[in-house]
């Protein structure tokens, strides 16, 4: 399973463990054309753990899981110029994993 840290108020989504087992599918993710079957390869086989560093209500920063709607709010924050519907969560998913490919050869 691959881990994503994600951050709607940055906003960013990038790996957060050593993927290099993975190397080719998150290459797939990344190259010209619909990359969408490669991004939901990787969210349906693979497995991927999305995780945001949240204050918690005492004020201390935790790394824990990202909740559906702090997923579907990053999509939104790092492609707010799309009219891609981001409730769809597997849908966001899927757009923050090609953004975390990107960024992982960019």
């Amino acid at each position: 399973m691959l881990t994503i840290e994600i951050c709607p108020n940055e906003p960013r989504a990038m790996f957060a463990c050593d993927a290099t087992e993975h190397w080719d599918d998150i290459l797939d993710c990344t190259r010209s054309g619909d990359a969408q079957e490669a991004c939901d390869y990787i969210r349906d086989q693979i497995g991927v753990r999305f995780c945001i560093i949240a204050r918690d209500a005492s004020g201390t920063y935790e790394n824990r899981e990202a909740t559906d709607d702090e997923i579907s709010a990053t999509a939104r924050a790092i492609y707010f110029e799309s009219e891609t519907d981001f409730d769809d969560v597997d849908h966001a998913r899927s757009y923050l994993i090609w953004e975390a490919a990107n960024s992982e050869i960019g």
